[in-house]
């Protein structure tokens, strides 16, 4: 925290930002230390200018009064339609109502400055049911700033219609052919978490060396085998469930495979999303949804 006159109000972040998951928080936090380097914002455990949070915790710890947002004028919230997915709307919503419609400060001078609450939502995507939800955090002049590239334009893309029982030997053949290459890196995203544990067992069974992130892992497991991942050389192979698909920055990721289409679009995007260079996105679709497309 800055010295001075904002040292002794402990727990009063100027700034609060609200993430979807831990994972995402912990990106942000190594985000704002490059963005606050060389300023007199600093690391702090006792009081802060700036505040990144999960909604779940962070109400938790305003009702029990662990923390004091009185002096907060900044609201983010990042990953809005993942918030709005995982049912988190309520909880940001509460935290919202508590943060002060305006704050008055008096400089120097003695002249008075009424800051009102400035919010900012950040979205990959932004559906007709996110432009509602818009309304009720944002004023009615809001601006909104979009844009369209939604998908890099370098990307490559393949779709493998294979039948369902056929999909282990073919993730098998691909991983194989992937790996002749060392320098690839990939992902492999699954629709559920009982999904991501048999792929898992398969490839485990098959010698390939893979590391699991999904929901049913404690927080501090998904962020030591995303570490692992991240920073290590002999496992180039997470899988994982769309709790890692938004927001989180994974660098040198070579491939996506969707071991399971994805069920929306938006899912897609996210998922497109991992591959931050260049890179391609594998989908293995199965025989049955090429049929029900064709016929509807």
């Amino acid at each position: 925290v800055e010295t001075g006159e904002h040292n002794k109000l402990h727990y009063t972040p100027s700034a609060l930002i609200l993430s979807p998951t831990m994972e995402l928080t912990i990106q942000l936090y190594r985000e704002v230390l490059k963005l606050t380097y060389r300023t007199p914002i600093v690391p702090a455990y006792a009081g802060c200018h700036i505040l990144i949070a999960t909604p779940l915790r962070l109400l938790e710890m305003m009702v029990n009064k662990d923390i004091i947002m009185t002096k907060c004028n900044f609201l983010v919230i990042d990953e809005i339609d993942q918030m709005l997915d995982t049912g988190f709307i309520p909880q940001a919503k509460k935290i919202e109502k508590k943060l002060p419609d305006k704050i008055q400060r008096t400089t120097g001078r003695n002249i008075l400055i009424v800051s009102h609450l400035f919010t900012a939502m950040f979205s990959a995507t932004f559906e007709e049911k996110l432009k509602q939800l818009a309304s009720s955090f944002l004023r009615d002049n809001y601006i909104k700033v979009k844009i369209t590239r939604n998908i890099p334009p370098y990307l490559k893309h393949e779709i493998l219609w294979i039948d369902d029982f056929d999909k282990d030997d073919k993730l098998k053949e691909l991983l194989n052919d992937l790996l002749n290459d060392q320098g690839n890196k990939i992902i492999v995203f699954a629709n559920t978490k009982d999904r991501c544990n048999r792929i898992a067992e398969f490839l485990g069974n098959e010698n390939f060396k893979v590391l699991l992130v999904h929901g049913n892992l404690s927080a501090v497991d998904r962020l030591k085998n995303l570490r692992k991942f991240v920073e290590g050389k002999e496992i180039k192979i997470l899988i994982a469930s769309d709790v890692l698909s938004r927001g989180t920055d994974i660098k040198d990721i070579s491939h996506v495979i969707n071991y399971d289409s994805p069920e929306k679009l938006t899912t897609y995007i996210h998922r497109v999303g991992r591959t931050a260079r260049m890179g391609k996105e594998e989908l293995m679709a199965d025989r049955e949804q090429r049929t029900n497309k064709q016929n509807g």
